[in-house]
């Protein structure tokens, strides 16, 4: 979530609200999928918050996307999942 925020800064994008972050993990894994709302006043600040993104590490996955335009302002929502490893809570048999 922090990163999130982070990016949407960098590029100019207001995250307006969130959603409660929802968490799933499997096997060694865990997942992590977020929906954000956002405003913007310059419809480019898009294409640099979606490739900062896709660049960032951990990496980050948009599943979902939308954005409207108001007059001069445009507002949109996103979900963002991102992966990485679990840690063991601990060892096997013990």
């Amino acid at each position: 979530q922090r990163r999130v925020r982070q990016i949407a800064q960098e590029t100019g994008v207001t995250i307006t609200s969130t959603s409660l972050a929802e968490s799933r993990e499997t096997d060694d894994w865990l997942l992590v999928e977020q929906t954000l709302s956002f405003n913007l006043d310059n419809q480019t600040h898009t294409l640099a918050f979606l490739q900062q993104l896709d660049e960032s590490r951990p990496w980050l996955a948009v599943s979902y996307f939308s954005l409207r335009r108001a007059r001069n302002m445009y507002s949109g929502e996103i979900t963002v999942v991102g992966f990485s490893r679990a840690n063991a809570a601990t060892p096997a048999g013990g």
